[in-house]
């Protein structure tokens, strides 16, 4: 198990449908976990998927009640084997000025894909969400998970960062 997975980087190509209301938001990703571009024994090849229901909750706000499926597929030599996380939970997104501030709370279980115990996770995100020119950007970017599996052995994590992503 990586010690910090604090290095890293995703490097993903995607698919996003909306239709009366409805999303399926579809990526093919390359997890860069080892330290960025530093080779690939333990970084992971995912496939996600997630379906969402976009319902307004008033003038300014919109929630999402949401499901995600995601496999993970450990590369060669791996210390770990891959798995899948599944996860539930709602969005609720409310428009600043110029940022919208979206905050998520989600129950997720996760069957070890990082060489860790399975465990039932609840997991927070919160973040300002930037668009400009076509560019989607969140930042800041906090997660925190906190494990709630009394068996897992895991720790509650806290996560800062950033979000990128372009539409074509």
């Amino acid at each position: 198990m990586k010690k910090s997975l604090g290095q890293e980087g995703e490097y993903g190509i995607g698919w996003y449908k909306e239709v009366d209301g409805m999303t399926m938001d579809v990526l093919l990703s390359y997890d860069d976990l080892d330290g960025i571009f530093q080779g690939p024994k333990n970084d992971l090849f995912n496939v996600y998927m997630k379906l969402a229901k976009s319902l307004v909750y008033d003038t300014y706000g919109t929630l999402k009640p949401f499901m995600e499926l995601a496999y993970f597929k450990a590369g060669p030599k791996s210390d770990f084997e891959g798995g899948t996380r599944m996860r539930g939970g709602v969005e609720y997104s409310h428009r600043l000025f110029v940022p919208d501030m979206v905050y998520e709370l989600s129950l997720m279980r996760d069957d070890g894909t990082f060489g860790t115990n399975p465990a039932w996770i609840v997991r927070h995100e919160g973040s300002l969400s930037w668009k400009v020119s076509g560019w989607k950007v969140k930042f800041p970017l906090l997660l925190a998970y906190v494990p709630v599996s009394s068996d897992s052995g895991r720790s509650n994590t806290t996560v800062f960062g950033a979000k990128i992503a372009r539409d074509f």
